[in-house]
């Protein structure tokens, strides 16, 4: 069986901006996301419609702390996988944190990553993402502050899958309805966004 390669890059602007603006957890982990999902024609990774109800936990990130990575892995048996990483880093421990921290330890969810360029990525689409190491810490000194850091890792046969590309985040600052699920064909009904009280 021949593999053929069919996608060609050239360099592009220098527009693009790295870091993450927010993640989202999906409250459970949901078996069938890729079945119930409906792909875009022309990209085959880019969901236009979830298919499903689902609800996710906000976590709005800090500027330059939090990051996304994807790892390669291929071998000499024939298998390639790829190894997501995504390192969270939240300022101020709360009180909260030490059940959330117990809750995020015992699932393997989906999350749902929004980066600078109001793009959205989909993480741990058939597995799950698993919370494999992180820390409580507060600084030494007192300009050191408090935080909680959040390593998840996933394995999967995708690099990666995006969501249908949002309309951002609005003029003056005041996010468009279901922001940044708005994209998604039928993305209020889809998704439902918890955030803190």
């Amino acid at each position: 069986m021949a593999c053929t390669i069919t996608k060609a890059r050239k360099v592009d602007c220098r527009d693009a901006l790295g870091g993450l603006k927010k993640i989202f957890i999906a409250n459970d982990y949901m078996d069938d996301v890729l079945v119930k999902a409906s792909f875009n024609q022309t990209d085959a990774n880019q969901i236009d419609d979830f298919g499903q109800a689902v609800t996710v936990l906000e976590y709005a990130l800090r500027p330059d702390l939090s990051s996304m990575t994807i790892n390669v892995t291929n071998d000499a048996t024939g298998a390639a996988m790829f190894e997501q990483t995504l390192n969270v880093v939240l300022k101020k421990i709360q009180v909260q944190d030490a059940i959330a921290l117990q809750e995020l330890g015992k699932n393997r969810s989906q999350i749902f990553v929004l980066d600078n360029n109001d793009r959205v990525y989909l993480l741990g689409a058939t597995e799950g993402m698993n919370l494999t190491g992180g820390s409580v810490a507060s600084g030494a000194a007192r300009t050191e502050g408090t935080t909680l850091t959040l390593d998840f890792s996933g394995s999967e046969p995708m690099p990666f899958y995006t969501l249908k590309p949002t309309a951002g985040p609005g003029s003056g600052g005041t996010p468009t309805t279901d922001y940044p699920f708005d994209g998604m064909t039928d993305g209020a009904a889809d998704f439902t966004i918890t955030v803190q009280s």
